[in-house]
């Protein structure tokens, strides 16, 4: 609001998050002395088939296939910038991702990767894939994933 020398600043470490878009318009409300509006409920009826999506896995043909495949992707995976990130069975034919206090199911959607279909992992409405990188043995040696949207993958090293 230039002519009353007001700017608004609202930072966030997800990209594509509706939360700076409803704080500016409640605080523009505030300032600008108009009637109270519900942003944050005017923002949710926007994503309701996108929620109901990230709640539960759905079982497709493009899931892992054998219990013997799921469980090389398990283990304990190293970053030095960002710290461990673990990876465990879900139910049958998933997996289970935890960094810090944050846990996502991981739908399996081909060629060594997955994609998180909880919100927390996601950045804003594009589910974050996690890409399986093997060696030459054929072994998992790590994950990477794009943490951070401007930057290349962040690479997670498996330690056990």
């Amino acid at each position: 609001m230039p002519k009353d020398r007001v700017s608004v600043a609202i930072l966030t470490n997800m990209e594509n998050s509706p939360v700076p878009t409803v704080l500016s318009y409640m605080i523009y409300d505030l300032l600008l002395g108009l009637e109270k509006t519900d942003w944050n409920s005017f923002y949710k009826k926007s994503f309701p088939r996108q929620r109901k999506k990230q709640q539960s896995p759905q079982k497709t043909k493009r899931n892992i296939k054998n219990d013997s495949s799921v469980s090389c992707y398990v283990g304990k995976y190293f970053n030095p910038a960002y710290g461990t990130l673990y990876i465990s069975e879900y139910e049958t034919h998933f997996l289970k991702i935890t960094h810090n206090n944050l846990t996502s199911v991981l739908q399996y959607i081909g060629k060594d990767t997955f994609e998180s279909i909880n919100q927390q992992f996601n950045l804003g409405l594009n589910p974050i894939k996690f890409r399986s990188n093997r060696n030459s043995k054929g072994e998992i040696e790590s994950v990477s994933a794009p943490f951070e949207p401007k930057v290349k993958d962040i690479v997670f090293i498996k330690i056990s």
